[in-house]
């Protein structure tokens, strides 16, 4: 059985790499920085994608531009693009919903979506060609 890829760590190793090309101060190191970050985005636009990997259509498999595959998954779950935050609570009464203010927050998923990817990816792109 093959393991699949642990595309979220990819992302954070990718990021502590970029952090650090970036802490070198040397700018000549940016496009490194630049690069990792695109790496980054691409782990965790493949890690959503694992979790509708029995949706996407076979064709789309060979489509891993974070963009087009962003779109694709779009059309599976138009939601997909949505930071969510879970929080749970008692209700005091069954079927009364619980005050906000009495809602213990869990967390907050952020997501990189679409409109992330078309302004920083892209952006990030443009530094990795050679200055004129």
């Amino acid at each position: 059985m093959t393991n699949a890829p642990d595309f979220r760590h990819s992302a954070r190793t990718a990021l502590e790499r970029a952090r650090a090309e970036l802490a070198s101060n040397e700018p000549y190191r940016f496009r490194y920085a630049a690069l990792e970050l695109r790496d980054a985005m691409e782990a965790l636009t493949y890690d959503r994608a694992m979790a509708y990997k029995n949706d996407i259509p076979p064709e789309e498999y060979y489509t891993w531009q974070p963009r087009k595959l962003m779109m694709v998954l779009l059309g599976v779950d138009p939601d997909i693009g949505k930071s969510s935050t879970l929080a749970i609570g008692i209700e005091d009464e069954y079927g009364k919903p619980v005050p906000p203010e009495q809602m213990l927050t869990l967390g907050t998923d952020h997501v990189l979506g679409l409109a992330d990817l078309k302004t920083h990816y892209h952006a990030l792109g443009s530094c990795l060609h050679m200055d004129r």
